[in-house]
């Protein structure tokens, strides 16, 4: 039993590790990705 509660601790702290490193490489798309779209918006709106 306590065997089980060690392991399952260890999964979830892996998988709060996994969690947080997708989420900042998220966050840091998104933010990568913002210059871009507004370049694409004045593009766009200059070409009208």
């Amino acid at each position: 039993m306590v065997g089980n509660t060690v392991t399952g601790a260890i999964y979830l702290s892996m998988l709060d590790m996994i969690l947080l490193i997708v989420f900042l490489f998220l966050i840091d798309g998104i933010l990568r990705l913002f210059p871009f779209l507004n370049k694409i918006s004045k593009y766009l709106k200059s070409r009208r």
